[in-house]
Formats: C-alpha cells, structure tokens, sequence
C-alpha cells in the first residue's frame, strides 16, 4: 500500500479476506498496515467477517515482542481462533496500532450463525500453497518446518501435505516411493 495515496481518493477501506486463524498467516498483518492507514487518512474501515477454519481451538506459545516481524507482529498464540473481525477488534481495543491510536470508524460485519465450536470447511483455497482442507489442518504444526532445509511441498499440488530434502532418501523412517519436485505455481512462483 506504500505511503497510503492511493487511499486519498476513497471513503471506506473494505477487508474481506479469508484468513485461518494463524499467527504467521500474514493477512492480519495487511489488515492492521490498513487500519493504521486508516487513522492516518480518517477513513472508514470495515472488516467483513468470515468464519476461521482453525477457530475451534487456540494452541501454541504467544509471540515474544522481541521476535516481533511481518509473520508475527503482536503477541497471540500460533493458533489464535479469532476471526477477521474479532482480531480487527482485539488489535484496536488492546491499542496495538501504530502509537496506540484508536480507529474511530471501525465496523465488523459479523459471520450470521457462526460459532467456534464447529469445524468450518472452506468452500474454496484461501491462497495458491493451501490449496486443500488438509493441508489448511496440517499448516500450524508443519508449517514450523519452513525455517529449515526441509521442503514442506511448496510448488506443488501436495503444499504443507508433504515434506522432504535430497538428504533425507534412504533415511529408515522415509518411504523412498515417493519424490516431488517444487515449481513455480500460478499466484506462488
């Protein structure tokens, strides 16, 4: 979004993106960059709920401030079972935007008839590398991996449903009938 001038010349700045409820899935990080250009611009902000894949639990450590990054900017757990919406409204009331600014015209359109007790399967992807039900389950254990030589799939058909590295073949615990190659993907390269 750069400086915010593109924003000059709207009113409402709309988030209906589809997020599953990870800390390091970055699309609360893009969602709270726009509520801070939203203050800075006094632009309306609406965030369009959906319901969170991952919601019927929280797991994992919370983020030490220290480690603060584009793939963790504020301290929740790995899992953090919020949707869109309550976590727009969990950064603004805990006053974790830029300076401790508060966004006046923040509104959630909230999910009608959605709770967190029950599983919800995404109708469709929510980005070119979580391309299955599976693989959006897998992603908060596995997705540890990424900080290592292991390839967790990526480029494939079988992204965060597969793991392995050239140094891995012959290992006992490894089944050597299988193999995979990265490549770039459309919307992944």
């Amino acid at each position: 979004i750069g400086g915010g001038e593109r924003l000059d010349s709207v009113d409402v700045i709309m988030v209906d993106i589809q997020d599953i409820g990870l800390r390091y899935f970055t699309y609360y990080v893009s969602m709270m960059e726009m509520m801070n250009l939203a203050i800075e611009k006094n632009k309306e902000f609406i965030v369009l709920d959906r319901p969170n894949p991952n919601g019927s639990y929280v797991d994992g450590p919370i983020l030490d401030m220290k480690y603060k990054s584009g793939v963790g900017a504020i301290p929740i757990p790995v899992v953090h079972g919020l949707t869109l919406g309550e976590m727009a409204t969990m950064i603004h009331e805990e006053g974790w935007l830029k300076d401790g600014k508060h966004l006046e015209n923040l509104h959630i359109v909230e999910c009608k008839n959605y709770d967190h007790q029950r599983r919800y399967y995404l109708p469709v992807k929510c980005g070119p590398n979580l391309r299955t039900q599976h693989a959006v389950y897998l992603y908060p254990s596995v997705c540890f991996f990424e900080g290592t030589v292991v390839s967790l799939g990526r480029g494939t058909e079988l992204s965060f449903e597969v793991f392995g590295h050239p140094d891995l073949k012959g290992h006992p615990s490894i089944k050597d009938n299988f193999h995979f190659t990265p490549l770039p993907i459309s919307g992944a390269k």
